[in-house]
């Protein structure tokens, strides 16, 4: 199962409210590792670099967007520069007047000052230079041994180079007579930034929003680590881990089955016995369409149940139903095998105890009455107690003896004593049989029905006067039948179709489940249970057909 719903703690205690009982659930919260960093820390750290990493790639790709637009700005404004002193009047008559040429530099210097060029240089067709910022370099050639159409040529307008004090950009343009010959050429160049100061800049420009995002980094992991440690019930990751790790170890080590489902009754928690029981390995989809026995208890029980009968393919389950919040619910399964088993244990030993209480008061009392007669010098009378005891054990022994099934005739036993402590007389018919080749499944049933019934017949006879009570047991080839009789004033005929009922009881509240059960359990060997009145008594007859291999 790959989901996993965890019991909510409130200050280390769950408190949940099912079947009108209060379950109290004390979790053991493991303590946080001290050398490892909170919630909050560790979401400072995260956001702390990340918005860090992402300054240093923004920044880079700035820089170098910043250092590609410069060149092109000054590229193109060197170009406009050049071509504009280019077309200057002025300076096409002084190139065109030799003697005059000595004046273009004063003016190429005022000029790039209004410009703010680095340099603005102006040369004649055969590369001489006439204006440079620098004097020395006037009358020089501008390429040294290059000719002059390499020095005119436009194949490459604007153009970038090395100097000494760094790198350069330039645009050329050519200056035209008016007869459109070319008499000269402009250049125009500007420093390019280094792109050290570029980065610079950069981190001057991001640097107030790298401090913002610090903050709101802190800021928001403090905000969002206390909603999350809200959520996980102040706890941490370490802690969450170490619970999830118990729960899992604890659900494995169930003997029974605890599976958690969804509102649209999907399995979303399992241990390995609920798997187990129910094959779920082999399942898909909601619950109830693979198992259509849940589909119908579904619809039967809206709320919470708890030890209802249910079968999953041939193999008999006792299932119960806890809800929890958003219309989920913890399913308990058992193997209702097993579960009689233990119960069948308990019952017995139960009958045992009350068998030895109710003998050895009994027998105390025959005791004390034997020893009195015994003192009265009566010592015929003390005979007779003594013959009737042994006679009605050898009454008992008797009828036991074709009771074959040792937790049926225990049960009798039993009850027989407990019916002569509370004195309400107690026959079993003579005529009763049953053999021991009966299933394991219809032995429990019968104890149970058997147990269930003599139980309400001692409540029927305490109300009316202590009435008699008579229990038959018999068995012919088609399967086995049993009746329990009893003398109370019976149950209303309008009310007998509602006394098999969950929860319905003539007796009060806290009542009413017996009879259900039984009905629940005699459906598991296909059996059937009826109740009717005749001659101011009360029969409940159940037949428990023979099944294949169970011969009589």
């Amino acid at each position: 199962m790959k989901t996993t719903y965890l019991f909510r703690p409130r200050s280390k205690m769950v408190s949940q409210t099912t079947m009108g009982k209060q379950l109290m659930t004390e979790e053991v919260v493991p303590p946080a590792r001290k050398k490892r960093l909170g919630v909050s820390q560790r979401f400072f750290v995260m956001q702390f670099v990340l918005f860090s990493v992402l300054t240093v790639i923004l920044g880079s790709i700035q820089a170098v967007t910043t250092v590609q637009r410069t060149r092109t700005e000054y590229g193109e404004r060197a170009l406009v520069i050049s071509q504009m002193v280019a077309n200057v009047p002025t300076v096409i008559d002084y190139l065109n007047h030799p003697e005059e040429r000595i004046a273009i530099n004063p003016l190429m210097n005022h000029l790039r000052e209004q410009v703010h060029a680095d340099f603005l240089v102006v040369g004649s067709k055969l590369g001489i230079r006439y204006a440079h910022p620098f004097p020395p370099e006037i009358s020089e050639h501008i390429m040294s041994g290059d000719s002059k159409e390499d020095v005119l040529a436009e194949t490459h307008p604007i153009e970038t180079g090395e100097g000494n004090l760094g790198n350069f950009i330039w645009g050329k343009a050519s200056v035209h007579d008016p007869d459109g010959y070319v008499i000269g050429m402009v250049s125009t160049g500007f420093l390019l930034p280094t792109v050290q100061s570029v980065a610079w800049r950069v981190v001057w420009d991001i640097l107030p929003w790298y401090g913002l995002s610090v903050v709101f980094a802190l800021i928001s992991s403090v905000v969002v680590s206390r909603r999350i440690r809200r959520e996980m019930f102040n706890l941490e990751p370490e802690q969450i881990a170490s619970l999830v790790y118990q729960h899992r170890l604890v659900l494995g080590a169930l003997n029974e089955g605890v599976m958690v489902i969804s509102s649209q009754g999907q399995v979303m928690l399992a241990n390995g016995r609920a798997a187990g029981l129910l094959e779920l390995h082999r399942q898909s989809g909601p619950l109830s369409e693979w198992w259509p026995e849940w589909h119908d208890l579904h619809q039967q029980h809206e709320g919470d149940f708890e030890g209802v009968s249910l079968n999953f393919g041939p193999r008999p389950l006792l299932v119960s139903r806890f809800g929890l919040p958003e219309d989920q619910a913890v399913v308990v399964i058992r193997d209702r095998e097993e579960a009689m088993n233990l119960a069948e244990e308990l019952t017995q030993v139960k009958q045992y105890a009350t068998m030895l209480r109710a003998q050895t008061h009994e027998f105390m009392n025959r005791l004390h009455t034997i020893g009195g007669l015994i003192q009265l010098d009566k010592p015929e009378l003390a005979l007779e107690v003594v013959q009737g005891e042994v006679k009605q054990h050898q009454q008992i022994r008797e009828i036991m003896q074709d009771i074959e099934i040792p937790q049926v005739a225990a049960l009798l036993i039993g009850k027989h004593e407990r019916a002569r402590e509370l004195g309400i007389p107690f026959e079993i018919d003579p005529l009763s049989n049953l053999q021991a080749n009966w299933d394991r499944t219809t032995r429990d049933v019968l104890v149970l029905t058997l147990g269930n019934l003599i139980e309400n017949a001692f409540d029927a006879a305490l109300e009316n006067h202590r009435a008699p009570i008579r229990v038959q047991i018999a068995e012919d080839p088609e399967g086995l039948q049993l009746e329990v009789q009893d003398g109370g004033s019976g149950i209303p005929e309008d009310l007998l179709e509602r006394i098999f009922d969950q929860g319905f009881s003539t007796r009060g509240e806290g009542r009413g489940y017996g009879l259900h059960l039984i009905q629940q359990q005699l459906k598991l060997v296909h059996g059937h249970i009826e109740c009717f009145r005749q001659d101011h008594r009360t029969t409940f007859r159940v037949s428990i057909p023979r099944q294949e291999g169970q011969h009589g």
